[in-house]
């Protein structure tokens, strides 16, 4: 009886979806032109910055060499001293040449005369440029430190405008600002503090340019596509990955390079529109008129007109506009609390899982490009997979089932990571780890966008991944407990939060093929519905049980 007084419940606006078409054209354009598209103009230069500081082998420039015989070698063999590097290989120093005119004294200074580079990959980078190494390497850490700056700070407040003013408009400042960060990027590289302002400035974009779309075409899809709608997103931002190093394979200088990752973003601004703002948030906000021609947008294209039971549905539900207060909303009762506490836990493990894998992208060995393309590569299969589970086994179970499966590889990683014989078998379970930890990711990320009601449901989004972004920051130390102690340890960390990601999935509750929440009072009443739910099965359990032992007797 309660199950179907739970089932006859009806979402109104799902109702008005169906109406003007859930799953038609308008949807399926919307998926590909700002899904999956606009994931590779974007994905592109939110991490090119990363790519175009890339560090090549170099070593001090002594003159002279134009004037004798001597290959390149030699002429290193005679003036650069040699030392442990950061990888206690014993090699040519970086910094370092011998100071005196005949090169037979062992008196070593710093470079004198530049640097020379290694131009086997790269033709130019920020760096060599620049010259942003040796007494003045600690440049690229600057800038990095400034592009987590711009992340943090973005999230923190685009997260919330989203709610405040509109996805649309959040969208295209946020895009904008990409836009413009990243293009001034090119052209300011002499003044190293302007640079770094510039990079903020791109990172402060970041996630809310990808979280806009993708949160208006959750709300304007039927229950059951949304998991189809991310996965348009996760195509386009492994395709970016991908794409983004054969391009700089191709130039090899990182002004096109950064120039060619850039501009198509800029091509988006000029979308405007085609780009609706979620009548779902519009009809929370009681934006009525807005609302209504939003909705005619959709229908319109869809084949579908606006009849008088949509008109009916928005007036019998205009009431009152929620009163939100940014972040504190997410504790303003405990139903919704609690979720926000475990959401953000799952964030932060899987955040974590993530960086420290691909941390060291720029130090593996051989080809730069192919590793950067390998490792975006590899997220492909992860959300094809992430897709199929989480609409045939729900988001809870299908992050849990991924962490757990990434605790057991962290494992072998701890037993193998030593072993010299068995470093096939390494090689080839850290690519697992990093295929169910991108399936933990894509769950998880689908998960916190159907936990959180409309009116607050960015803000959620953001919070979580604030939260994660400072707490992942311990990354590189958790890398470095490896390089300097063993390396067993960081796979017996990892392997343990997995755990604790698997075990905090059991208490959030499942949402696949749900309603979305619209106010926070309906993420309380769901709650308190629940308990009826379980409590009156309980009680027909015992009825049933005390009916069996009457009939025994």
């Amino acid at each position: 009886m309660v199950a179907e007084e739970m089932k006859g419940e009806d979402n109104s606006f799902d109702r008005i979806l169906e109406i003007i078409g859930n799953d038609g054209p308008y949807q399926r354009r919307f998926n590909i032109f700002f899904g999956y598209f606009l994931l590779i103009a974007v994905y592109m230069p939110s991490l090119n910055i990363i790519m175009a500081l890339a560090v090549p082998e170099h070593w001090c420039y002594v003159p002279g060499r134009e004037d004798t015989n001597y290959t390149l070698e030699e002429w290193k063999e005679m003036t650069i001293p040699k030392e442990n590097n950061t990888q206690d290989i014993y090699t040519y120093s970086s910094c370092k040449m011998y100071n005196t005119s005949d090169y037979r004294d062992t008196i070593a200074t710093d470079c004198q005369y530049g640097w020379e580079y290694d131009q086997t990959w790269y033709t130019s980078t920020a760096v060599t440029q620049e010259n942003w190494i040796c007494n003045n390497k600690l440049h690229v850490t600057n800038v990095f430190v400034f592009t987590k700056i711009g992340d943090f700070l973005g999230t923190f407040i685009f997260g919330q405008i989203g709610d405040l003013v509109g996805r649309k408009p959040t969208f295209y400042i946020t895009l904008s600002v990409l836009f413009v960060g990243r293009v001034m990027s090119v052209f300011t590289s002499k003044y190293i503090w302007v640079f770094a302002f510039a990079a903020l400035l791109g990172n402060l974009a970041t996630p809310s340019v990808f979280q806009s779309p993708l949160t208006i075409a959750m709300e304007i899809s039927k229950n059951e596509n949304r998991a189809k709608v991310q996965f348009a997103q996760a195509l386009g931002s492994t395709t970016a990955l991908c794409l983004m190093p054969i391009v700089y394979w191709i130039f090899k200088d990182w002004v096109p390079f950064m120039l060619l990752t850039s501009l198509p973003c800029g091509i988006y601004l000029f979308s405007c529109k085609w780009f609706v703002e979620s009548p779902r948030w519009l009809a929370s906000r009681q934006k009525t008129k807005k609302c209504i021609n939003e909705l005619e947008k959709i229908a319109r294209v869809n084949g579908r007109e606006l009849d008088d039971e949509v008109l009916d549905i928005l007036e019998k539900n205009t009431h009152s506009k929620e009163a939100t207060y940014g972040f504190m909303s997410l504790f303003s009762n405990w139903a919704l609390a609690k979720k926000t506490i475990l959401l953000m836990i799952i964030w932060i493990i899987v955040n974590l899982l993530y960086f420290t894998l691909v941390m060291n992208v720029n130090n593996l060995g051989g080809n730069p490009f192919l590793n950067y393309f390998f490792q975006g590569l590899a997220e492909l299969p992860a959300a094809l997979f992430g897709k199929y589970f989480c609409d045939k086994m729900g988001r809870r179970w299908a992050h849990r089932y991924a962490f757990i499966a990434a605790a057991f590889s962290s494992v072998i990683m701890a037993v193998t990571i030593n072993n010299n014989d068995l470093l096939w078998l390494t090689s080839m379970v850290v690519v697992f780890l990093k295929f169910f930890t991108t399936i933990a990711w894509y769950a998880i990320n689908l998960h916190t966008i159907e936990m959180f009601p409309t009116c607050i449901r960015q803000t959620g989004i953001a919070f979580c991944v604030i939260t994660a972004s400072a707490v992942s920051t311990t990354a590189p130390y958790i890398v470095y407990l490896g390089t300097s102690v063993n390396l067993k340890y960081p796979y017996f960390i990892l392997g343990g939060m997995a755990v604790i990601g698997a075990l905090t999935g059991l208490f959030l509750s499942e949402t696949l093929n749900q309603s979305l929440p619209e106010t926070i009072d309906d993420v309380r009443n769901k709650s308190n519905r629940n308990k009826t739910v379980l409590n009156s099965v309980n009680n027909v359990n015992n009825a049933e049980e005390i009916k069996l032992t009457h009939i025994e007797r």
